[in-house]
Formats: C-alpha cells, sequence, structure tokens
C-alpha cells in the first residue's frame, strides 16, 4: 500500500543500514548508479509496499507449477552479458492486458499501479545476450513470440525457487512484482504477430530503423520496447537481447533521433507557449519559445520527496541539447546525466511539434514533489509531458510577462529555472563549440 508519508526514521527501522549512508546521495543517484556502495537500493527495499499476499501465493500450485497469460518479459542487466530472462505472468485474470499498458495508467492511484502490476510474477531464466548455445537460442525464440504476438500469450511453466513476493520499484522501470526461478517454461497458444510487424523483422536493418518503421507504422512504443528487449530487431548476426531499462531508454532515444532533423525545415512558433500539468506528484510546466529546435530539461528534487528525504534545499538538474554544433538537429551526442527522463520527456514533445509542423526552442521543467511516494518508472514522465502538451497553451507576447505570470503557478522560484537557460540567457552558439 502506499504510505501517508515518508517517514526516515520507520524506514531506518526496518533497514538500520539506512543509518550508516548519506542519505543526500540519492537524490543523484535514483536507485540506479548505487553510490551508496550497497549493492542493492536499502531506501527502495525499505518501502512498505506489498499488497495482501495470501491469495496471490495460493494461484501458483505447491510444486511450483504455473499457468497463465504472459502481457510481457523482463530482462535483467546485474551480470551483463549474462542475465536473467524470463516472462512475466498474471497470477490472476484481473486487469492483465492493462498490466503491460502505462498510457493507460495516467488517472490511476500509487495504489492501484502496485496492486496491478504485483499481480505479474516474474519468471527468471539465466541466458547470455546473444544465441550462443541451443538452450539460449529457445529462450531467445520464446521471449520474441511473447513479444511480438499483439495478443496475449498463455504460458505454463515451473519454478525451481520461488521468491518471497516481494515488491521492486525502480526510477527507470515499471514496478515488478514477485519473482521465482524457473526451471522451465513453454508457450501453450499461438502468438498473433501482425504481418507488418513479421515483415520489418525479418528485413536485414538495424534496430533503429526497424523500430521506426514500426513506430511510423502507429504500433505503440511500450510494444516497441517489448520488441527491443527481446532481441528481435536488428543483423540477425548480431542479434541479442538487451535488459528492459536500457531497451525503453534506447526507443525513446531512436525515435527522438529520427525525428529531430524532420523540424530543420519547418516554420518556428510565433509566440511564447505555456502548457502546465502534472501526475503522481511530479509538476510539468512545458515553455516553447519561438526560435529554431533547442531541448532543455530540468528535474527538481523538491525536498521530502523519496530521493531527497534529507535534503534542506531543492536539488535542480539540467541537461540539454541543439547548442553544441555537433548536436544541432541530430539530437544529444552523449548520455544524458538525467537518465532516461531525458529522453522520455523529449519524445512527446517532439511529436507534439512534428503533429503541429512547427518547431520552437523548448524548456521543460519537472518538479518532483513529496507528493511523490515512489518511483514508479520514466513511463510517468513520457505519459506527463504528452497530457501536458494536449492541454490549451497560454500565450505570451514577451519572457517577462512569462515570468511575472509563473512566479505563483510553480512550486519554486522561476527565476531558479530562467537563470539555468541558455534558451532564456541567449548565450552565442560559437561559447559551445
Amino acid at each position: 500500500m502506499k504510505p501517508e508519508k515518508i517517514n526516515i526514521s520507520e524506514l531506518s527501522k526496518k533497514m538500520p543500514i539506512l543509518n550508516s549512508i548519506d542519505l543526500n546521495l540519492c537524490v543523484g543517484c535514483k536507485a540506479t548508479k548505487l553510490l551508496c556502495g550497497i549493492s542493492y537500493c536499502p531506501l527502495l527495499k525499505a518501502l512498505d509496499l506489498y499488497p495482501s499476499t495470501d491469495r496471490k501465493i495460493e494461484t501458483v500450485n505447491k510444486d511450483g507449477s504455473m499457468f497463465g497469460l504472459t502481457p510481457q518479459i523482463f530482462v535483467g542487466s546485474n551480470g551483463y552479458p549474462r542475465v536473467l530472462s524470463g516472462p512475466m505472468t498474471s497470477l490472476g485474470s484481473d486487469n492483465v492486458s492493462l498490466a503491460s499498458k502505462p498510457s493507460q495508467w495516467t488517472e490511476l492511484s500509487f495504489k492501484e499501479i502496485i496492486d496491478i502490476r504485483f499481480n505479474l510474477i516474474r519468471g527468471k531464466q539465466s541466458t547470455y545476450i546473444k544465441k550462443d548455445n541451443i538452450a539460449s537460442a529457445r529462450i531467445h525464440e520464446k521471449l520474441q513470440e511473447i513479444t511480438l504476438s499483439s495478443k496475449l500469450v498463455e504460458v505454463e511453466g515451473k519454478f525451481s525457487q520461488l521468491s518471497n513476493f516481494d515488491f521492486t520499484v525502480a526510477p527507470d522501470t515499471q514496478p515488478m512484482g514477485p519473482s521465482g526461478f524457473l526451471q522451465k517454461f513453454d508457450i501453450t497458444s499461438n502468438p498473433a504477430i501482425p504481418k507488418k510487424v513479421d515483415s520489418i523483422i525479418n528485413d536485414e536493418l538495424q534496430s533503429k530503423e526497424q523500430i521506426f518503421e514500426l513506430y511510423n507504422s502507429k504500433f505503440d512504443i511500450y510494444y516497441l520496447q517489448g520488441i527491443l528487449s527481446s532481441g528481435s530487431t536488428g543483423l540477425k548476426d548480431n542479434a541479442k537481447i538487451v535488459p528492459t531499462r536500457w531497451s525503453i531508454t534506447a526507443t525513446d532515444d531512436m525515435i527522438g533521433k529520427e525525428l529531430i532533423p524532420r523540424l530543420k525545415y519547418l516554420p518556428t512558433i510565433s509566440t511564447i507557449e505555456l502548457r502546465q500539468g502534472d501526475i503522481l506528484g511530479n509538476y510539468y510546466t512545458v515553455i516553447l519559445l519561438p526560435g529554431d529546435y533547442t531541448f532543455e530539461n530540468i528535474e527538481a528534487w523538491i525536498p521530502g520527496n523519496i530521493f531527497s528525504l534529507q535534503s534542506t534545499k531543492p536539488s535542480i538538474v539540467i541537461d540539454r541539447e541543439g547548442f553544441k554544433a555537433k548536436e544541432i538537429y541530430k539530437g544529444k551526442s552523449k548520455y544524458s546525466k538525467q537518465a532516461g527522463g531525458y529522453y522520455a520527456a523529449r519524445l512527446p514533445l517532439l511529436e507534439h511539434l512534428i503533429k503541429r509542423q512547427r518547431q520552437a526552442k523548448v524548456l521543460i521543467i519537472r518538479e518532483i514533489t513529496p507528493e511523490y511516494l515512489i518511483p514508479v518508472g520514466v513511463w510517468e514522465v513520457r505519459e506527463g509531458i504528452k497530457m501536458t502538451c494536449e492541454k490549451k497553451p497560454i500565450l505570451f507576447d514577451t519572457k517577462d510577462e512569462l515570468i511575472l505570470y509563473l512566479k505563483d503557478k510553480i512550486h519554486l522560484p522561476i527565476i531558479n529555472y530562467v537563470n539555468m537557460s541558455f534558451n532564456f540567457t541567449k548565450p552565442s552558439l560559437e561559447d559551445f563549440f
């Protein structure tokens, strides 16, 4: 269940090791870099997130056998290039298809998201990222059938070891329910692979070309992430499964970098536009300014949220593209210090501009408040920006008018963000060669 309030003292009682950690590292780590030197995030492990498990446990037979619909797969990154991968199979019949469709979670509470995701059990088998032997090839093929199918497939298997039904959250991937090591698993229904998908993935093309072709054919972004993760794309001799968290960011980035050059010869917007929206304690301010495309994304972690429990002042990080010569209409050349959230924010913004056939200077401000009780994955950023871009804009003639308006429409003083933004301070291009 979601906690009413995150209390570091209570968390420390559950996980005493928190008392010996500098929690000021957390906002820069977000459970991904493990800056504390521990092999897992003790902060997230201490959260009391578990729904009632009695009914769920009974759905797996005492001998470890299980059977159910499987809406997606999961590929881990620990131990890469030998990783744990397998199907995520429903423990019941409730909301099975919804479990893999974050685009339909935008009106759900933390508790509702947890309940839906806890209904999936993650099967794990060790395999190499490439088909290095017959056993690996068989696992890869089954993972691909699951992700390529446009309808849910049925899977049966047997666990050699069940987990204690933990619930896992992370800043980049969707929440994960219980897991167990599989002796084996098999697909017991026929997958339905769309003809268009079958045709494209069987072409000898690079992954980015295939993913963009499928994107242009209107296949869902979350479907494409799964396809990439299962090793279904790319030149066959180089095909490999991709850790889920990497495939999410790679899909956003590949599509984004294909869209950016399309902006080059589009007319710019004619006036300043402001849109604001929120989801799960994240508040978004999207500012579009007349001019050639540049992109800036600000993350402001306000004290009191899950990764800033001991902070006394906000942690504000900005990242950008389009100001260096090698990045103009090409996208970011180095991996963002904001990790997957940067690319998840950029994609729906680019889609908004392409749909309008306009370009603009872009500043996105994401304020993460204490209402953000647990990390649920970068889907929240992607869907939050998408919803915000769909709102009717408030128009301004000058930046000064915009700044004045935002003084009481934003959590932190707007001047903090303005002073960080190249789009507001107007440095010359030569300064960044």
